[in-house]
């Protein structure tokens, strides 16, 4: 990313770069093998957050954020659009502290107001998302959440996974 550039430009310049690396049409997103990602105590990802009007851009890879709210730093930013993260083989979802136990419990309990959180709609299409969790993130998680753990019977692998 060129960070020289106006946030809009530089989103369209990053957007190229992978265009041209990853040798498809622009309105295929590009598949990474992983991307690692953490969790925001609001529940934001990458610079997608709660709100953002880049929650629902699904023709562009890159888009500028203009984040003028907590959490700082307060500057603007380039993400990775949802079509891009989904299209992941692997998405690894790091969540640690205390402060981000009730919204992961919001998320992993479907509770009203957890699709809002962008954090929520990290769904890999056609690839795994693995949530791994401190003891802390996980303290408000309780054991009706083991029947989402995987089992070593199941013939087939889970699409989303959490470990403590």
């Amino acid at each position: 990313m060129r960070g020289e550039l106006e946030p809009a430009q530089a989103a369209s310049d990053y957007a190229l770069q992978m265009q041209r690396f990853f040798a498809l049409a622009s309105d295929t997103p590009p598949v990474f093998d992983l991307i690692l990602l953490g969790m925001g105590e609001d529940g934001h990802v990458a610079s997608l957050f709660p709100g953002s009007p880049a929650l629902v851009v699904l023709d562009r890879w890159v888009v500028a954020v203009e984040h003028e709210q907590s959490p700082p730093p307060l500057v603007p930013r380039l993400t990775l659009t949802l079509p891009v993260l989904n299209a992941s083989r692997n998405l690894i979802l790091v969540v640690s502290g205390e402060r981000k136990a009730e919204r992961l419990h919001q998320i992993l309990a479907g509770e009203a107001g957890a699709s809002q959180l962008p954090a929520s709609r990290l769904k890999p299409e056609d690839g795994r998302l693995l949530w791994l969790l401190d003891r802390a993130a996980a303290s408000r998680l309780r054991a009706e959440f083991d029947s989402h753990a995987p089992k070593s019977s199941q013939s087939q692998t889970p699409k989303s996974s959490a470990l403590c």
